[in-house]
């Protein structure tokens, strides 16, 4: 079995070649790949709203929620870290699971953030 690593320069040799053999000499040119991969990206849409459709109905997109939280998160550390400014917001998705859950959520991470959390403990959670 290919480690992860040559599983992707794998793939990537592979692409380049399939590339060229639909493309010629535009196998580089943005244009033309965003061309070449359009049905696939629509299948591969397709397919993908479909799962995220059906993890809001079964009440697990919570976790999808979780994974975007904890990306806003890491971007507010670092906005922060580098150049003091604090980030914060919310994700809400508006369409609720079996239970009426819509598992929304608020993001921040720097000190204002969490002291605001404390400090307006009743009007936010």
């Amino acid at each position: 079995l290919a480690s992860p690593q040559e599983w992707t320069k794998i793939v990537s040799a592979e692409r380049g070649k399939y590339c060229q053999a639909k493309l010629g000499d535009k196998w580089e040119d943005p244009e033309a790949l965003t061309k070449l991969f359009e049905p696939i990206m629509a299948w591969y849409l397709e397919k993908h709203e479909t799962y995220v459709e059906e993890l809001k109905l079964e009440g697990t997109f919570d976790k999808v929620v979780g994974k975007v939280q904890h990306e806003y998160m890491r971007l507010a550390e670092t906005a922060f870290k580098y150049n003091g400014v604090h980030c914060f917001g919310f994700i809400v998705n508006l369409q609720p699971d079996h239970t009426g859950c819509t598992g929304s959520a608020m993001w921040g991470a720097t000190p204002a953030f969490e002291r605001m959390k404390i400090d307006e403990k009743g009007v936010i959670s």
